[in-house]
């Protein structure tokens, strides 16, 4: 690792990563438009105040359209949760959908794993008030989960693909899908139909989201999966 990249960070991976050589956490953001970045970051206790606020320079922690930087741990301290604060320019020619509201405490779209307060509150996102204590935040320790895939192989897709995006339950829940009875609505039902079959499909793809309430009650987190299907899968069914 260059010796920069050690104190300014890296463009990549997207999202927040380990950086376990140095004890650090990587964090990078994709923003065409923003002209300052601050990253914030909230402990278990306070899910409301920050515990740690950073104002990205865009002149050390910018590459391209990506801000990023690099925090060490012992920063991080016991902080688990964290978002950003994004100002831009104002709606104008040819821009007119710029809506940068600075005050607002934005979700990282490549969070691993979101904890929702408990004072969870769409709507909040809708005024000019801030949105500390309402808004979703990204996960920090969630960039060190694992998930052991057994002797499951990577999907190998050629010139001959052809992928499906599809709703686990929207697709097999009805009796028209083919599934049975008891598969119907989970992944085992997407197995036990020739529905994808007969489009011609050689790949499905199934976003899997999953819920459960962080050990200390005041927020309920949500990790994002994506499931690949193959034909020769589904074939052995």
């Amino acid at each position: 690792m260059t010796p920069w990249a050690a104190t300014e960070g890296l463009a990549f991976p997207l999202g927040v990563s380990r950086c376990a050589n140095d004890d650090a956490y990587n964090f990078a953001l994709y923003s065409k438009h923003a002209t300052t970045v601050r990253l914030l970051l909230f402990a278990d206790d306070d899910l409301e105040t920050p515990r740690v606020e950073l104002a990205l320079d865009p002149l050390i922690n910018k590459s391209g359209r990506v801000w990023h930087c690099r925090v060490a741990m012992s920063a991080v301290g016991n902080c688990r949760y964290y978002g950003y604060r994004i100002d831009g320019p104002e709606p104008s020619e040819p821009f007119e959908a710029h809506a940068f509201h600075p005050e607002k405490l934005l979700l990282d779209p490549y969070a691993r794993c979101i904890a929702f307060p408990l004072a969870f509150d769409r709507g909040a996102a809708l005024d000019e008030l801030p949105n500390f204590g309402k808004a979703p935040l990204g996960m920090i320790e969630a960039c060190e989960m694992t998930f052991d895939w057994g002797a499951d192989r990577r999907p190998h897709h050629d010139g001959e693909a052809v992928i499906y995006e599809l709703h686990v339950r929207g697709f097999t829940q009805h009796a028209s899908s083919g599934a049975s009875a008891r598969a119907r609505g989970t992944f085992a039902g997407v197995t036990n139909t020739n529905a994808t079959r007969r489009t011609g499909t050689t790949t499905a793809t199934a976003p899997r989201r999953t819920g459960a309430p962080t050990a200390d009650g005041k927020a309920t987190s949500m990790c994002l999966r994506t499931c690949s299907l193959s034909a020769s899968a589904r074939q052995r069914t």
